[in-house]
């Protein structure tokens, strides 16, 4: 019995969730990452498959922050009180589906910074200064990302 109610709670939340989640946003996306591996590093297959990663999820990082501030957009300046039901479910679910995406990818996040760190301390000085380079254009589209952003970040 108590399985039932909990299984009917959770398809009801859910079904509320997806119908919140609006598919049409019209968003002013920054253009997905694409790095230019340096001819010093091309011949490395780790680190050409590591720099491949790291930019998909960086580009994959980037579209969820456009979904979520398009989302969310809307309700930085209400106060919460002046939020209807609706608008506060809509807000929860692109929060709680921005959290959800950026758990599973966490773990990601921290492997990325430590291979580089491992890499910069093996390679040779010319690979290693080229590395930086790379590693530097992701630095950089963070602070793309950040500047873009910088209005949602000090609403609410």
């Amino acid at each position: 019995m108590c399985n039932q109610k909990i299984c009917l709670y959770l398809s009801s939340l859910i079904i509320v969730l997806v119908a919140c989640k609006s598919t049409n946003h019209p968003i002013d996306k920054l253009p997905p990452m694409k790095i230019e591996i340096p001819e010093i590093l091309k011949q490395n297959e780790e680190i050409v498959a590591f720099i491949r990663s790291s930019e998909y999820e960086l580009n994959k990082l980037s579209e969820n922050l456009e979904v979520l501030a398009a989302e969310t957009r809307p309700y930085i300046n209400k106060p919460s009180e002046d939020l209807s039901t609706i608008d506060k479910i809509k807000l929860a679910s692109a929060l709680g589906n921005f959290s959800i995406q950026f758990l599973q990818t966490s773990a990601k996040y921290h492997q990325i910074a430590e291979k580089s760190d491992h890499f910069l301390q093996t390679l040779s000085k010319d690979k290693a200064m080229a590395f930086e380079q790379v590693m530097k254009a992701f630095e950089g589209r963070i602070n793309e990302i950040n500047l873009k952003y910088k209005d949602l970040q000090n609403e609410r």
